[in-house]
């Protein structure tokens, strides 16, 4: 799978896309592609970290206080994993923040 983005970017959530969580799993529903996606398990995980504002970096690393460290690289496999999905699925897009403050869309 490609990587649609870089470890600095901030990934968000793409306009159009309908978020419910449920007692099956957090349903992403691109209204735009007609797309649904279902997350389960790890993935809510590390979708919960997703705020708009953290990084790649932050984002493992918010994980990895509540998993544990030891857990490291298993955290950020799974975090690339989902990210690499969600931006090639068109869900999230990867941002650069400019020195302003200012954001530069990737996809």
């Amino acid at each position: 799978m490609k990587n649609f983005w870089n470890p600095t970017d901030v990934p968000r959530v793409v306009e159009g896309v309908a978020v419910t969580q449920t007692s099956e799993g957090v349903f992403l529903a691109n209204l735009r592609s007609s797309r649904i996606r279902r997350l389960t398990g790890t993935a809510i995980n590390v979708w919960e970290t997703i705020d708009g504002e953290r990084n790649f970096d932050q984002v493992c690393s918010v994980l990895e206080c509540s998993f544990g460290e030891e857990n490291r690289d298993a955290i950020r496999g799974d975090v690339r994993r989902l990210l690499d999905v969600l931006v090639e699925d068109g869900s999230l897009r990867c941002v650069t923040a400019t020195p302003a403050g200012e954001s530069v869309s990737h996809r």
